[in-house]
């Protein structure tokens, strides 16, 4: 029998999520404001998009983040407002130019842009999703094609359940496969 994506067990699972990362939650709202302050294009200050990848990777920012040669503001400037001017399959990709961006915290960058529009693209939430019966692909499987096909179910289901974006992807993050 598969697991029942259904409004209960969201609901069940963001508020768990909410409780078990209050720390974190203060750290995103901080960003999202600042985002939603942004004059567009929105572009982040080199030390607010590290503040964000070290929120995304859990203060591992440095391994994900830093390796190899810095991105400087210009750039950071040039990939972000490009990223902004492509169509939504493409953005991924363009944010992934950034110096120790992969995929997961690509994602995290367009939720952040767009919270309306992006959920973030994590490791566990294709877990609850296979077991619902509504992943195909492998579970570690972080190409931008898994990431484009993640993109569309989580809307898929904020849309079936009048439920925002954001409160989808926490509870399938947070399930972990778990009913």
């Amino acid at each position: 029998m598969s697991l029942q994506i259904d409004e209960n067990f969201i609901c069940k699972w963001a508020e768990d999520y909410d409780k078990k990362y209050q720390k974190a939650n203060a750290t995103e709202q901080c960003l999202l404001d600042y985002a939603r302050g942004l004059p567009s294009p929105k572009v982040f200050e080199r030390q607010k998009l590290i503040k964000l990848c070290d929120w995304k990777t859990g203060n591992r920012v440095q391994r994900h983040y830093g390796q190899g040669p810095h991105n400087d503001q210009l750039w950071i400037c040039r990939v972000m407002t490009l990223a902004q001017q492509v169509p939504d399959k493409r953005k991924l990709k363009v944010l992934t130019l950034l110096d120790g961006v992969r995929t997961p915290t690509a994602s995290t960058i367009l939720y952040f842009l767009f919270p309306h529009t992006f959920p973030i693209f994590d490791k566990y939430a294709p877990k609850t999703l296979k077991a619902a019966n509504l992943w195909q692909r492998k579970e570690n499987d972080k190409s931008e094609e898994a990431w484009w096909d993640y993109v569309q179910i989580v809307r898929g289901l904020s849309i079936c359940l009048d439920l925002p974006l954001r409160t989808v992807e926490k509870a399938l993050f947070q399930s972990r496969g778990r009913p």
